[in-house]
């Protein structure tokens, strides 16, 4: 392990940055007129795209209302509280929460497939079985989180510009709860919670990747503790797979977590 002692430099630019601007309405009623040219434009082969020169139906009606919207109070209103909230204090985007809210947290859809994704390393051939590969990623995702919660992490950058790095925040030891009528999250103390969850068969195992002495397990040890749970999972899946109700809407996987909880507390109190 690198010391902690080293200079932090994974958010060294992020007082830096600039903040994003609230787009003026002229401009974002442009651009919407812009983009949906192509769907009030004729279909017919080799006839001119809709604009102002050659306006169709469909354009000069949505064109129409976009100009009465221009035109309301209420959306001047709107306006003039996002330009606020851009200057508030402290607050560093005036659009991050909100488009967490609306993207993420607040949407109802299930996790799995419209926000969860998965990435296929390339095969290794040299791990020549799942337990083994899998101590492999682990391990080297101990190294990698260990340079980003210690803030040694290099900041990402675009053609010389620094980008914000906030979102690296939540990579580890975070974890997303159901609710209603939005779900939450929560990020855990990561020199305390050092513990691995595991999925065999439907069924949950979990161990620690730290040693009595907090260093970390070996690729090897890792990989013993893997094996011992394809042993424990047995060739059989479990009756009752209680991690396919996470890929219910959000709504639905809410109230079935609440009862799950409710149940463990009740068994444990008796």
């Amino acid at each position: 392990m690198s010391s902690s002692q080293s200079k932090a430099i994974t958010y060294q630019h992020q007082d830096s940055l600039p903040q994003l601007p609230v787009p003026e309405l002229e401009s974002t009623a442009h651009k919407y007129l812009r983009s949906i040219l192509p769907i009030v434009s004729p279909q017919e082969p080799n006839t001119p795209s809709a604009s102002d020169l050659t306006p169709t139906p469909a354009y000069k009606r949505t064109k129409a209302c976009v100009e009465d919207f221009l035109k309301s109070p209420l959306v001047k209103e709107l306006q003039a509280r996002l330009k606020k909230r851009a200057e508030d204090e402290g607050r560093e985007n005036w659009l991050s929460d909100l488009y967490s809210q609306w993207t993420y947290m607040g949407t109802r859809k299930p996790v799995i497939p419209y926000s969860s994704y998965y990435i296929a390393h390339k095969p290794d051939h040299r791990a020549n079985t799942a337990a083994k590969r899998a101590s492999q990623l682990v391990r080297a995702m101990l190294e990698f989180r260990h340079q980003l919660e210690t803030e040694q992490l290099e900041s990402d950058f675009a053609r010389s510009v620094p980008l914000c790095m906030s979102g690296y925040k939540w990579l580890f030891n975070s974890c997303r709860y159901p609710l209603k009528p939005s779900d939450t999250a929560k990020k855990f103390d990561p020199q305390v919670n050092n513990h691995l969850a595991v999925i065999r068969k439907g069924q949950f195992f979990e161990f620690s990747v730290t040693k009595s002495d907090g260093s970390w397990l070996s690729a090897v040890e890792i990989e013993s503790q893997f094996e011992k749970v394809i042993k424990l999972a047995g060739s059989t899946e479990t009756t009752f797979p209680v991690g396919a109700l996470t890929t219910q809407d959000r709504d639905a996987w809410a109230d079935v977590s609440m009862y799950l909880l409710g149940h463990q507390q009740a068994s444990t109190a008796r």
